[in-house]
Protein backbone atom coordinates (compact mmCIF):
# COMPACT_ATOMS: atom_id res chain seq x y z
CA UNK A 1 0.00 0.00 0.00
CA UNK A 2 2.94 2.33 0.76
CA UNK A 3 4.29 1.70 -2.73
CA UNK A 4 0.89 2.48 -4.19
CA UNK A 5 0.75 5.84 -2.35
CA UNK A 6 4.21 6.71 -3.68
CA UNK A 7 2.93 5.94 -7.18
CA UNK A 8 0.03 8.34 -6.67
CA UNK A 9 2.38 11.08 -5.43
CA UNK A 10 4.48 10.69 -8.57
CA UNK A 11 1.66 11.07 -11.07
CA UNK A 12 2.79 14.48 -12.29
CA UNK A 13 6.31 13.27 -13.16
CA UNK A 14 5.32 10.94 -16.00
CA UNK A 15 6.09 12.13 -19.51
CA UNK A 16 3.26 12.58 -22.00
CA UNK A 17 3.14 12.73 -25.76
CA UNK A 18 3.06 16.17 -27.44
CA UNK A 19 0.11 16.93 -29.70
CA UNK A 20 -0.47 19.31 -32.62
CA UNK A 21 -2.83 19.32 -35.67
CA UNK A 22 -5.03 16.60 -37.19
CA UNK A 23 -5.10 14.49 -40.36
CA UNK A 24 -5.92 11.04 -41.76
CA UNK A 25 -3.39 8.21 -42.20
CA UNK A 26 -3.23 6.40 -45.51
CA UNK A 27 -2.29 2.73 -45.36
CA UNK A 28 -0.85 1.62 -48.75
CA UNK A 29 -3.27 -0.90 -50.26
CA UNK A 30 -2.43 -3.59 -52.78
CA UNK A 31 -4.95 -3.55 -55.60
CA UNK A 32 -5.39 -7.07 -57.04
CA UNK A 33 -6.55 -7.50 -60.63
CA UNK A 34 -9.19 -10.22 -60.42
CA UNK A 35 -12.28 -11.10 -58.44
CA UNK A 36 -11.58 -13.57 -55.66
CA UNK A 37 -14.51 -15.65 -54.36
CA UNK A 38 -13.56 -17.66 -51.29
CA UNK A 39 -15.47 -20.59 -49.80
CA UNK A 40 -15.23 -20.98 -46.03
CA UNK A 41 -15.19 -24.63 -45.03
CA UNK A 42 -18.24 -26.26 -43.47
CA UNK A 43 -19.98 -25.88 -40.15
CA UNK A 44 -17.48 -27.99 -38.25
CA UNK A 45 -14.62 -25.59 -38.96
CA UNK A 46 -13.06 -23.88 -35.94
CA UNK A 47 -13.50 -20.11 -35.56
CA UNK A 48 -10.64 -18.17 -37.13
CA UNK A 49 -9.18 -14.67 -36.94
CA UNK A 50 -7.39 -15.02 -40.28
CA UNK A 51 -8.55 -12.26 -42.61
CA UNK A 52 -8.96 -13.64 -46.13
CA UNK A 53 -7.89 -11.08 -48.73
CA UNK A 54 -10.57 -10.22 -51.27
CA UNK A 55 -9.56 -9.16 -54.79
CA UNK A 56 -11.59 -6.89 -57.05
CA UNK A 57 -11.48 -6.38 -60.84
CA UNK A 58 -9.15 -3.66 -62.13
CA UNK A 59 -12.07 -1.81 -63.75
CA UNK A 60 -15.57 -1.00 -62.50
CA UNK A 61 -17.90 -2.41 -61.39
CA UNK A 62 -15.83 -3.28 -58.32
CA UNK A 63 -17.80 -6.09 -56.68
CA UNK A 64 -16.96 -9.33 -54.85
CA UNK A 65 -19.37 -12.05 -53.66
CA UNK A 66 -18.29 -14.53 -50.98
CA UNK A 67 -20.31 -17.56 -49.89
CA UNK A 68 -19.53 -19.68 -46.86
CA UNK A 69 -20.62 -21.52 -43.72
CA UNK A 70 -19.97 -20.77 -40.06
CA UNK A 71 -20.66 -22.77 -36.89
CA UNK A 72 -22.56 -21.11 -34.04
CA UNK A 73 -20.62 -18.27 -32.44
CA UNK A 74 -17.83 -18.29 -35.05
CA UNK A 75 -16.16 -15.36 -36.78
CA UNK A 76 -14.71 -14.97 -40.28
CA UNK A 77 -12.85 -11.86 -41.43
CA UNK A 78 -12.19 -10.53 -44.94
CA UNK A 79 -9.65 -7.88 -45.85
CA UNK A 80 -9.69 -5.63 -48.92
CA UNK A 81 -8.37 -2.24 -50.10
CA UNK A 82 -10.52 0.85 -50.54
CA UNK A 83 -9.71 4.45 -51.41
CA UNK A 84 -10.68 7.53 -49.42
CA UNK A 85 -13.96 8.95 -50.66
CA UNK A 86 -15.20 5.68 -52.16
CA UNK A 87 -18.73 4.57 -51.41
CA UNK A 88 -18.67 1.09 -49.90
CA UNK A 89 -21.76 -1.13 -49.66
CA UNK A 90 -21.94 -4.39 -47.69
CA UNK A 91 -24.85 -6.82 -47.89
CA UNK A 92 -25.17 -10.08 -45.92
CA UNK A 93 -27.83 -12.73 -46.67
CA UNK A 94 -28.02 -15.67 -44.27
CA UNK A 95 -29.85 -18.94 -43.81
CA UNK A 96 -31.46 -18.98 -41.32
CA UNK A 97 -32.42 -15.27 -41.63
CA UNK A 98 -30.62 -12.97 -39.19
CA UNK A 99 -28.22 -15.83 -38.45
CA UNK A 100 -25.13 -13.60 -38.56
CA UNK A 101 -24.15 -9.92 -38.30
CA UNK A 102 -21.53 -7.67 -39.86
CA UNK A 103 -18.80 -5.40 -38.48
CA UNK A 104 -16.40 -3.16 -40.41
CA UNK A 105 -13.26 -1.23 -39.49
CA UNK A 106 -10.20 0.29 -41.11
CA UNK A 107 -6.61 -0.87 -40.65
CA UNK A 108 -5.97 2.42 -38.77
CA UNK A 109 -8.57 1.47 -36.14
CA UNK A 110 -11.48 3.56 -37.46
CA UNK A 111 -14.69 1.66 -36.63
CA UNK A 112 -17.33 2.11 -39.32
CA UNK A 113 -19.79 -0.57 -38.17
CA UNK A 114 -19.80 -2.23 -34.73
CA UNK A 115 -20.93 -5.84 -34.37
CA UNK A 116 -23.17 -4.57 -31.55
CA UNK A 117 -25.30 -2.86 -34.21
CA UNK A 118 -26.68 -6.27 -35.25
CA UNK A 119 -26.64 -5.13 -38.90
CA UNK A 120 -26.60 -7.13 -42.12
CA UNK A 121 -26.41 -4.14 -44.47
CA UNK A 122 -24.19 -1.04 -44.48
CA UNK A 123 -23.39 1.69 -46.96
CA UNK A 124 -21.18 4.72 -46.50
CA UNK A 125 -18.17 6.70 -47.63
CA UNK A 126 -14.79 5.40 -46.42
CA UNK A 127 -12.67 8.10 -44.75
CA UNK A 128 -9.17 7.23 -46.03
CA UNK A 129 -7.18 5.05 -48.43
CA UNK A 130 -6.16 1.85 -46.61
CA UNK A 131 -7.17 -1.76 -46.03
CA UNK A 132 -10.58 -2.40 -44.49
CA UNK A 133 -11.67 -5.53 -42.62
CA UNK A 134 -15.24 -6.83 -42.65
CA UNK A 135 -16.22 -9.58 -40.20
CA UNK A 136 -19.14 -12.01 -40.38
CA UNK A 137 -20.14 -13.18 -36.87
CA UNK A 138 -22.63 -16.04 -36.52
CA UNK A 139 -25.15 -15.99 -33.71
CA UNK A 140 -26.31 -19.03 -31.68
CA UNK A 141 -26.62 -21.55 -34.53
CA UNK A 142 -24.84 -22.76 -37.67
CA UNK A 143 -25.33 -20.43 -40.62
CA UNK A 144 -24.83 -20.33 -44.38
CA UNK A 145 -24.14 -16.83 -45.76
CA UNK A 146 -23.62 -14.79 -48.91
CA UNK A 147 -21.60 -11.59 -48.47
CA UNK A 148 -21.54 -8.96 -51.24
CA UNK A 149 -18.99 -6.13 -51.19
CA UNK A 150 -19.35 -3.25 -53.66
CA UNK A 151 -16.99 -0.31 -54.16
CA UNK A 152 -17.51 2.82 -56.25
CA UNK A 153 -13.97 3.78 -57.37
CA UNK A 154 -12.48 7.20 -56.73
CA UNK A 155 -8.96 8.57 -56.90
CA UNK A 156 -5.79 6.58 -57.87
CA UNK A 157 -3.92 4.60 -55.21
CA UNK A 158 -0.91 6.28 -53.48
CA UNK A 159 2.67 5.21 -53.97
CA UNK A 160 4.05 2.52 -51.59
CA UNK A 161 5.86 3.63 -48.42
CA UNK A 162 9.60 4.29 -48.39
CA UNK A 163 11.53 1.87 -46.16
CA UNK A 164 13.32 3.39 -43.18
CA UNK A 165 16.48 1.40 -42.32
CA UNK A 166 17.78 1.35 -38.75
CA UNK A 167 21.54 1.26 -38.06
CA UNK A 168 23.40 -1.06 -35.68
CA UNK A 169 22.28 1.09 -32.74
CA UNK A 170 18.63 0.84 -33.73
CA UNK A 171 18.48 4.43 -34.95
CA UNK A 172 17.09 5.86 -38.18
CA UNK A 173 16.24 9.29 -39.49
CA UNK A 174 14.68 10.76 -42.62
CA UNK A 175 14.10 14.34 -43.74
CA UNK A 176 11.71 15.66 -46.35
CA UNK A 177 9.17 18.23 -47.44
CA UNK A 178 5.37 18.17 -47.33
CA UNK A 179 2.89 19.88 -49.59
CA UNK A 180 -0.39 21.02 -47.99
CA UNK A 181 -2.41 17.97 -46.99
CA UNK A 182 0.25 15.52 -48.24
CA UNK A 183 0.81 12.17 -46.49
CA UNK A 184 4.31 10.64 -46.52
CA UNK A 185 4.28 6.96 -45.45
CA UNK A 186 7.40 5.13 -44.22
CA UNK A 187 7.83 1.44 -43.31
CA UNK A 188 10.12 0.10 -40.58
CA UNK A 189 10.67 -3.48 -39.39
CA UNK A 190 10.29 -4.07 -35.65
CA UNK A 191 10.33 -7.10 -33.39
CA UNK A 192 7.87 -8.12 -30.67
CA UNK A 193 9.04 -6.81 -27.28
CA UNK A 194 11.17 -4.01 -28.69
CA UNK A 195 10.63 -0.51 -27.38
CA UNK A 196 10.13 1.90 -30.27
CA UNK A 197 10.41 5.67 -29.89
CA UNK A 198 9.32 7.94 -32.76
CA UNK A 199 9.78 11.74 -32.92
CA UNK A 200 8.55 14.13 -35.59
CA UNK A 201 9.85 17.71 -35.79
CA UNK A 202 8.58 20.18 -38.37
CA UNK A 203 9.30 23.66 -39.66
CA UNK A 204 7.19 25.62 -39.07
CA UNK A 205 6.43 23.90 -35.75
CA UNK A 206 3.09 22.08 -35.48
CA UNK A 207 2.61 21.75 -39.25
CA UNK A 208 2.35 17.92 -39.37
CA UNK A 209 1.38 14.96 -37.17
CA UNK A 210 2.15 11.23 -36.83
CA UNK A 211 0.12 8.06 -37.28
CA UNK A 212 1.55 4.57 -36.62
CA UNK A 213 0.04 1.16 -37.36
CA UNK A 214 1.15 -2.41 -38.01
CA UNK A 215 0.82 -4.34 -41.25
CA UNK A 216 -1.82 -6.49 -39.49
CA UNK A 217 -3.99 -3.44 -38.71
CA UNK A 218 -2.85 -2.91 -35.10
CA UNK A 219 -3.05 0.84 -34.41
CA UNK A 220 -0.29 2.18 -32.17
CA UNK A 221 -0.98 5.89 -32.71
CA UNK A 222 -4.17 7.16 -34.34
CA UNK A 223 -4.15 10.30 -36.48
CA UNK A 224 -6.96 11.52 -34.20
CA UNK A 225 -4.38 11.81 -31.41
CA UNK A 226 -2.80 14.77 -33.31
CA UNK A 227 0.56 13.76 -31.83
CA UNK A 228 4.20 14.19 -32.88
CA UNK A 229 5.79 11.66 -30.49
CA UNK A 230 5.12 8.05 -29.54
CA UNK A 231 6.93 5.52 -27.38
CA UNK A 232 5.83 1.99 -26.57
CA UNK A 233 6.48 -1.73 -26.83
CA UNK A 234 6.00 -3.47 -30.15
CA UNK A 235 3.24 -6.14 -29.88
CA UNK A 236 4.21 -8.29 -32.88
CA UNK A 237 7.15 -8.83 -35.23
CA UNK A 238 6.18 -7.24 -38.55
CA UNK A 239 6.40 -4.04 -40.61
CA UNK A 240 5.01 -0.86 -39.05
CA UNK A 241 3.84 2.14 -41.04
CA UNK A 242 4.87 5.63 -39.90
CA UNK A 243 2.72 8.24 -41.66
CA UNK A 244 3.75 11.91 -41.62
CA UNK A 245 0.55 13.86 -42.26
CA UNK A 246 0.76 17.45 -43.46
CA UNK A 247 -1.51 20.29 -42.44
CA UNK A 248 -2.91 23.18 -44.49
CA UNK A 249 0.54 24.66 -45.26
CA UNK A 250 3.77 23.41 -46.84
CA UNK A 251 6.44 22.27 -44.36
CA UNK A 252 9.75 20.48 -43.91
CA UNK A 253 10.08 17.58 -41.46
CA UNK A 254 12.57 15.32 -39.69
CA UNK A 255 11.38 11.86 -38.59
CA UNK A 256 13.58 10.09 -36.02
CA UNK A 257 13.18 6.47 -34.90
CA UNK A 258 14.94 4.70 -32.02
CA UNK A 259 14.47 0.97 -31.38
CA UNK A 260 15.70 -0.59 -28.12
CA UNK A 261 15.84 -4.22 -27.08
CA UNK A 262 16.12 -7.26 -29.39
CA UNK A 263 17.54 -6.51 -32.82
CA UNK A 264 14.83 -6.22 -35.50
CA UNK A 265 14.35 -9.31 -37.63
CA UNK A 266 14.69 -8.99 -41.38
CA UNK A 267 11.40 -8.72 -43.20
CA UNK A 268 10.95 -11.64 -45.61
CA UNK A 269 10.58 -10.82 -49.28
CA UNK A 270 7.04 -10.62 -50.57
CA UNK A 271 5.86 -13.82 -52.28
CA UNK A 272 4.74 -13.71 -55.90
CA UNK A 273 1.11 -14.17 -54.92
CA UNK A 274 -0.66 -12.02 -52.31
CA UNK A 275 -0.59 -13.72 -48.88
CA UNK A 276 -3.60 -14.08 -46.64
CA UNK A 277 -3.30 -11.34 -44.07
CA UNK A 278 -3.68 -12.19 -40.38
CA UNK A 279 -5.75 -9.57 -38.62
CA UNK A 280 -6.04 -8.93 -34.93
CA UNK A 281 -9.55 -8.83 -33.46
CA UNK A 282 -11.46 -5.71 -34.50
CA UNK A 283 -9.31 -2.77 -33.34
CA UNK A 284 -12.19 -1.08 -31.68
CA UNK A 285 -11.70 0.86 -28.53
CA UNK A 286 -14.77 -0.83 -27.11
CA UNK A 287 -14.63 -4.59 -26.48
CA UNK A 288 -16.65 -6.62 -28.96
CA UNK A 289 -17.52 -9.78 -27.07
CA UNK A 290 -20.36 -10.23 -24.63
CA UNK A 291 -22.23 -7.57 -22.73
CA UNK A 292 -20.61 -8.80 -19.53
CA UNK A 293 -17.29 -7.45 -20.80
CA UNK A 294 -18.65 -3.90 -20.98
CA UNK A 295 -18.13 -2.33 -17.54
CA UNK A 296 -20.41 0.58 -16.71
CA UNK A 297 -18.59 3.86 -17.34
CA UNK A 298 -17.96 5.91 -14.18
CA UNK A 299 -17.98 9.67 -14.78
CA UNK A 300 -14.84 11.48 -13.71
CA UNK A 301 -15.36 14.84 -11.95
CA UNK A 302 -12.85 17.66 -12.15
CA UNK A 303 -11.31 18.85 -8.92
CA UNK A 304 -11.86 22.46 -7.75
CA UNK A 305 -10.35 24.65 -10.45
CA UNK A 306 -11.73 22.36 -13.14
CA UNK A 307 -8.52 21.06 -14.71
CA UNK A 308 -7.71 17.70 -13.08
CA UNK A 309 -9.63 14.51 -12.29
CA UNK A 310 -8.14 11.52 -10.42
CA UNK A 311 -9.26 8.11 -9.26
CA UNK A 312 -7.78 4.99 -7.64
CA UNK A 313 -8.72 1.39 -8.31
CA UNK A 314 -7.90 -2.30 -8.14
CA UNK A 315 -8.45 -4.82 -10.94
CA UNK A 316 -8.24 -8.57 -10.82
CA UNK A 317 -6.44 -10.38 -13.64
CA UNK A 318 -8.11 -9.69 -16.99
CA UNK A 319 -10.68 -7.23 -15.61
CA UNK A 320 -11.48 -3.81 -17.07
CA UNK A 321 -12.59 -0.46 -15.66
CA UNK A 322 -14.20 2.25 -17.79
CA UNK A 323 -14.42 6.00 -17.14
CA UNK A 324 -16.05 8.87 -19.05
CA UNK A 325 -15.20 12.57 -19.06
CA UNK A 326 -16.49 15.56 -21.06
CA UNK A 327 -14.09 17.28 -23.43
CA UNK A 328 -14.19 20.24 -25.77
CA UNK A 329 -12.86 20.40 -29.31
CA UNK A 330 -9.34 21.85 -29.33
CA UNK A 331 -8.73 21.10 -25.64
CA UNK A 332 -5.52 19.27 -24.75
CA UNK A 333 -6.15 16.13 -22.67
CA UNK A 334 -3.39 14.27 -20.83
CA UNK A 335 -4.12 10.82 -19.39
CA UNK A 336 -1.62 9.19 -17.02
CA UNK A 337 -1.92 5.67 -15.58
CA UNK A 338 0.36 4.69 -12.65
CA UNK A 339 0.54 0.98 -11.81
CA UNK A 340 1.69 -1.54 -9.24
CA UNK A 341 3.09 -3.77 -10.72
CA UNK A 342 4.56 -1.40 -13.30
CA UNK A 343 3.28 -3.22 -16.40
CA UNK A 344 0.03 -4.51 -14.93
CA UNK A 345 -2.46 -2.69 -17.21
CA UNK A 346 -2.87 -0.61 -20.37
CA UNK A 347 -5.07 2.25 -21.59
CA UNK A 348 -7.59 2.70 -24.40
CA UNK A 349 -9.24 6.05 -25.18
CA UNK A 350 -12.05 6.85 -27.63
CA UNK A 351 -14.72 9.45 -28.26
CA UNK A 352 -18.46 8.88 -27.99
CA UNK A 353 -18.66 9.23 -31.79
CA UNK A 354 -16.32 6.27 -32.32
CA UNK A 355 -13.08 8.21 -32.84
CA UNK A 356 -10.22 6.06 -31.45
CA UNK A 357 -7.57 8.23 -29.78
CA UNK A 358 -5.53 5.40 -28.24
CA UNK A 359 -5.98 1.76 -29.23
CA UNK A 360 -5.73 -0.96 -26.57
CA UNK A 361 -3.21 -2.65 -28.91
CA UNK A 362 -0.72 0.18 -28.28
CA UNK A 363 0.10 -1.16 -24.79
CA UNK A 364 0.40 2.43 -23.51
CA UNK A 365 0.02 3.89 -20.01
CA UNK A 366 0.02 7.57 -20.92
CA UNK A 367 -1.40 9.73 -23.74
CA UNK A 368 -1.62 13.39 -24.62
CA UNK A 369 -3.43 14.97 -27.54
CA UNK A 370 -5.84 17.58 -28.85
CA UNK A 371 -9.51 16.54 -28.73
CA UNK A 372 -11.28 16.48 -32.12
CA UNK A 373 -14.87 17.27 -31.03
CA UNK A 374 -17.17 18.47 -28.23
CA UNK A 375 -18.38 15.20 -26.67
CA UNK A 376 -17.79 12.59 -23.98
CA UNK A 377 -14.52 10.64 -24.07
CA UNK A 378 -14.13 7.12 -22.67
CA UNK A 379 -10.99 5.89 -20.89
CA UNK A 380 -10.59 2.16 -20.30
CA UNK A 381 -8.05 0.50 -17.98
CA UNK A 382 -7.37 -3.16 -18.90
CA UNK A 383 -5.51 -5.40 -16.47
CA UNK A 384 -2.87 -7.90 -17.56
CA UNK A 385 -2.98 -11.54 -16.35
CA UNK A 386 -2.42 -10.51 -12.70
CA UNK A 387 -3.97 -8.30 -10.05
CA UNK A 388 -3.06 -4.62 -10.39
CA UNK A 389 -3.44 -1.43 -8.32
CA UNK A 390 -3.74 1.74 -10.37
CA UNK A 391 -4.04 5.50 -10.17
CA UNK A 392 -5.62 7.32 -13.11
CA UNK A 393 -5.15 11.04 -13.66
CA UNK A 394 -6.71 13.21 -16.38
CA UNK A 395 -5.57 16.79 -16.99
CA UNK A 396 -7.43 18.95 -19.50
CA UNK A 397 -6.91 22.54 -20.67
CA UNK A 398 -7.67 24.52 -23.80
CA UNK A 399 -5.20 26.78 -25.58
CA UNK A 400 -5.74 29.50 -23.00
CA UNK A 401 -5.41 27.12 -20.05
CA UNK A 402 -9.09 27.23 -19.15
CA UNK A 403 -11.18 24.23 -18.18
CA UNK A 404 -13.34 22.67 -20.93
CA UNK A 405 -17.06 23.37 -21.07
CA UNK A 406 -19.35 20.39 -20.48
CA UNK A 407 -20.95 18.53 -23.36
CA UNK A 408 -24.29 20.19 -24.31
CA UNK A 409 -27.34 18.57 -22.75
CA UNK A 410 -29.05 16.39 -25.38
CA UNK A 411 -32.72 16.80 -26.30
CA UNK A 412 -34.67 13.76 -25.06
CA UNK A 413 -36.92 11.98 -27.55
CA UNK A 414 -40.09 10.48 -25.99
CA UNK A 415 -42.59 8.49 -28.02
CA UNK A 416 -46.27 9.42 -27.61
CA UNK A 417 -48.46 6.94 -25.67
CA UNK A 418 -48.80 3.78 -27.75
CA UNK A 419 -46.51 5.21 -30.42
CA UNK A 420 -43.47 3.51 -31.93
CA UNK A 421 -42.04 6.39 -34.00
CA UNK A 422 -41.08 10.04 -33.58
CA UNK A 423 -40.22 12.75 -36.12
CA UNK A 424 -38.33 15.94 -35.23
CA UNK A 425 -37.36 18.83 -37.50
CA UNK A 426 -34.91 21.64 -37.04
CA UNK A 427 -31.76 23.33 -38.26
CA UNK A 428 -28.13 22.51 -37.52
CA UNK A 429 -26.13 25.74 -36.98
CA UNK A 430 -23.04 26.32 -39.19
CA UNK A 431 -20.06 24.13 -38.24
CA UNK A 432 -22.08 22.69 -35.34
CA UNK A 433 -24.19 19.71 -34.24
CA UNK A 434 -27.58 18.83 -32.74
CA UNK A 435 -27.76 16.20 -30.01
CA UNK A 436 -30.66 13.81 -29.11
CA UNK A 437 -31.08 10.97 -26.60
CA UNK A 438 -33.73 8.27 -26.13
CA UNK A 439 -34.22 5.24 -23.90
CA UNK A 440 -34.52 1.80 -25.51
CA UNK A 441 -34.39 -1.84 -24.43
CA UNK A 442 -32.02 -4.66 -25.28
CA UNK A 443 -32.86 -6.66 -28.43
CA UNK A 444 -35.28 -4.01 -29.71
CA UNK A 445 -34.85 -2.98 -33.34
CA UNK A 446 -34.19 0.71 -33.87
CA UNK A 447 -34.44 2.56 -37.19
CA UNK A 448 -32.97 6.04 -37.62
CA UNK A 449 -33.30 8.14 -40.77
CA UNK A 450 -31.98 11.64 -41.44
CA UNK A 451 -33.20 13.85 -44.30
CA UNK A 452 -30.91 16.78 -45.23
CA UNK A 453 -30.09 18.69 -48.43
CA UNK A 454 -27.51 17.28 -50.84
CA UNK A 455 -24.30 19.20 -51.54
CA UNK A 456 -22.87 19.92 -55.00
CA UNK A 457 -20.60 16.87 -54.84
CA UNK A 458 -23.61 14.61 -54.17
CA UNK A 459 -22.89 14.00 -50.47
CA UNK A 460 -25.39 14.85 -47.71
CA UNK A 461 -24.96 18.20 -45.95
CA UNK A 462 -24.95 16.53 -42.51
CA UNK A 463 -24.24 13.07 -41.07
CA UNK A 464 -25.33 10.81 -38.23
CA UNK A 465 -23.49 9.33 -35.26
CA UNK A 466 -25.19 6.87 -32.85
CA UNK A 467 -23.82 5.38 -29.63
CA UNK A 468 -24.94 3.91 -26.31
CA UNK A 469 -24.43 5.37 -22.84
CA UNK A 470 -21.90 2.57 -22.17
CA UNK A 471 -19.73 3.77 -25.07
CA UNK A 472 -20.86 1.17 -27.63
CA UNK A 473 -20.68 2.82 -31.06
CA UNK A 474 -23.52 1.83 -33.39
CA UNK A 475 -22.75 4.30 -36.19
CA UNK A 476 -19.40 6.10 -36.36
CA UNK A 477 -19.22 9.77 -37.26
CA UNK A 478 -16.40 8.94 -39.69
CA UNK A 479 -18.98 7.72 -42.19
CA UNK A 480 -21.13 10.10 -44.20
CA UNK A 481 -24.26 8.11 -43.30
CA UNK A 482 -27.85 9.30 -42.99
CA UNK A 483 -29.63 6.06 -42.02
CA UNK A 484 -29.11 3.15 -39.63
CA UNK A 485 -31.13 0.06 -38.68
CA UNK A 486 -30.01 -2.53 -36.13
CA UNK A 487 -30.69 -4.52 -32.96
CA UNK A 488 -29.82 -2.73 -29.71
CA UNK A 489 -27.20 -4.48 -27.52
CA UNK A 490 -28.35 -3.27 -24.07
CA UNK A 491 -31.13 -1.49 -22.16
CA UNK A 492 -29.84 2.06 -21.77
CA UNK A 493 -29.89 5.58 -23.22
CA UNK A 494 -28.82 5.94 -26.87
CA UNK A 495 -27.42 9.18 -28.27
CA UNK A 496 -27.98 10.50 -31.80
CA UNK A 497 -25.74 13.28 -33.12
CA UNK A 498 -26.47 15.27 -36.31
CA UNK A 499 -23.30 17.06 -37.40
CA UNK A 500 -22.33 19.36 -40.27
CA UNK A 501 -19.09 20.97 -41.44
CA UNK A 502 -20.83 23.51 -43.68
CA UNK A 503 -20.47 27.24 -43.12
CA UNK A 504 -24.23 27.68 -43.48
CA UNK A 505 -27.13 26.31 -41.43
CA UNK A 506 -28.55 22.93 -42.56
CA UNK A 507 -32.28 22.12 -42.24
CA UNK A 508 -33.02 18.53 -41.22
CA UNK A 509 -35.77 16.02 -40.49
CA UNK A 510 -34.96 13.14 -38.13
CA UNK A 511 -37.15 10.03 -37.89
CA UNK A 512 -36.63 7.47 -35.12
CA UNK A 513 -38.68 4.26 -35.01
CA UNK A 514 -38.67 1.29 -32.63
CA UNK A 515 -41.22 -1.14 -34.12
CA UNK A 516 -43.43 -3.13 -31.79
CA UNK A 517 -42.26 -6.76 -31.38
Amino acid sequence: MRLFLRLLAGLGLLLALVACTSGSPTAPPVLPTSVSVTQVSGPTAAPTLTAIRIAFPAEPPLEARIEGDLPAGALQQYRFPARGGETLTLSLITEPPQGAVLSLWGADGTVLLSNHAGAQHWSGEVPSTQDYIVAVLSRDQDVHYLLTIQRVASTPAPSPPARLQLDAHGQGQVEGTLQPGEIRPFAVSAQAGQELEVHLSTQPPGSAILAIWGADGTVLLSDHATATQWRGKIPQTQDYMLAVIGGPNAATFTLTVQARGPEPQATPESPSTPPKATATPAPTATPTASAAQHPQAQRLVFEPGGRTAQTLGVLEAGQQARYVISGRRGATMTVTLSLDPAEGATLAIWGADGTVLLSDHAGATHWRGVLPADQDYYIQVMAAPEKVYYALRVDMTDAAGAAPTPTPTPIRITFPPGGTAMRVEGEVPPQDAVYYVLRAAKDQEMRVRLEVPTQEDGTPAARLSIWGADGTVLLSGHTVATAWTGTLPATQDYFILIQTNRNTAVPYRLEVEIPAP
